[in-house]
């Protein structure tokens, strides 16, 4: 039973007072107010009259302040009561709840020895089958394969129900098979975002650990070759690159291309390499034999314009460091406005 809840007659209770003690007080003030005056007009019978007024006026605002918290302790009682109810009830029912239980086992009790034993032993084997049923669907939805399959042969060894057994190896087998299908199919996806990303070496990695891990899947074997052709367009890519890039005179960007070429062997390795510093001894002495072409026929802004180029391209080199002596002298001589006057230093071809 839901407890009755006094709350709305408490309010009630309180707003009435509130009323009240607010009329009452409106009321007071002309009271007091006539009092007042009949006494300093003299009038000692009048001013008793509204003075009787007046005390009748706080009998009943005091008596209504006796009646609201007696109706307060009063509901307060009644609340204290209904809980003591509701708990000594609950109580009871718990109490007819543990009666019935028992009377329930009691009779079970009864009439499990009334049963013979060929009886009591049919109920057992069924309930143990139930046990081991239960146990088996619990480790194949837990994806525990070995435990599925030890349960499933004590299941087998223990009741000979071989029929029974089968079915539970299947559904295993079809567990076992859907789960291994989720993982495959997400480890190949995981392989072709590698392979989307050019990182081949981890993409190998990965493909190495699921052809192991299932080496008789078919899908794979379309994996490996989709790999083997990207892997393979790839590193044809990346040689292209390379070499267009010493065609195109970039060293700087060709440089770093060949440590990533590590799929070649160590003869081809350095053949590239030694290709790519011919190619810049080359440009260094094409820059040099241009330089000096430059400042032989004084063409001082062409001088200086390929000068700047071997600064920025070949920094550390003997050239640069030839350049880099005589490329202020250049300068001036190129823009002779911008020299101080009076200063005049001879350049590298008259030198």
């Amino acid at each position: 039973m839901a407890a009755k809840d006094y709350g709305p007659l408490r309010s009630a209770i309180s707003i009435i007072g509130g009323v009240l003690y607010l009329v009452s007080s409106v009321a007071a003030v002309p009271l007091v107010w006539r009092l007042i005056v009949h006494l300093r007009a003299g009038q000692p019978d009048l001013a008793l009259a509204w003075a009787l007024g007046l005390a009748a006026l706080i009998l009943f605002l005091l008596a209504w302040f006796v009646i609201d918290r007696v109706c307060n302790v009063a509901i307060d009682s009644v609340e204290e009561m209904a809980r003591m109810h509701r708990t000594t009830r609950a109580a009871a029912d718990r109490q007819a709840q543990m009666l019935a239980d028992l009377i329930e086992r009691i009779d079970g009790l009864t009439h499990w020895t009334a049963m013979s034993e060929a009886t009591r032993s049919l109920l057992v084997r069924r309930r143990e089958i139930d046990v081991f049923a239960k146990q088996i669907e619990s480790a194949i939805g837990e994806g525990d394969w070995p435990e599925a399959s030890r349960l499933i042969e004590m299941y087998e060894e223990h009741f000979g129900d071989h029929e029974m057994a089968e079915q539970f190896r299947k559904q295993l087998g079809s567990a076992h098979e859907a789960a291994d299908d989720r993982v495959i199919r997400g480890r190949i996806t995981e392989v072709r975002r590698l392979m989307d990303e050019q990182n081949f070496p981890a993409a190998e990695m990965a493909l190495t650990r699921l052809c192991n891990d299932f080496p008789d899947d078919k899908r794979l074997d379309d994996l490996r070759s989709t790999f083997v052709r990207a892997q393979r367009r790839y590193r044809e890519g990346v040689e292209d690159t390379f070499r267009r890039l010493l065609a195109d005179r970039k060293f700087e960007e060709a440089a770093p291309l060949i440590d990533e070429m590590r799929w070649l062997d160590s003869d081809a390795l350095a053949a590239y390499r030694e290709q790519w510093k011919d190619c810049l001894r080359q440009a260094q002495h094409e820059a040099r034999d241009s330089f000096s072409a430059a400042v032989k026929d004084k063409q001082w802004a062409k001088a200086v314009e390929i000068g700047d180029v071997i600064l920025a391209r070949f920094p550390d080199t003997t050239l640069a460091a030839e350049v880099r002596k005589h490329i202020d002298a250049l300068r001036q001589r190129a823009n002779p406005a911008a020299a101080p006057e009076g200063q005049s230093e001879p350049g590298p071809a008259e030198q």
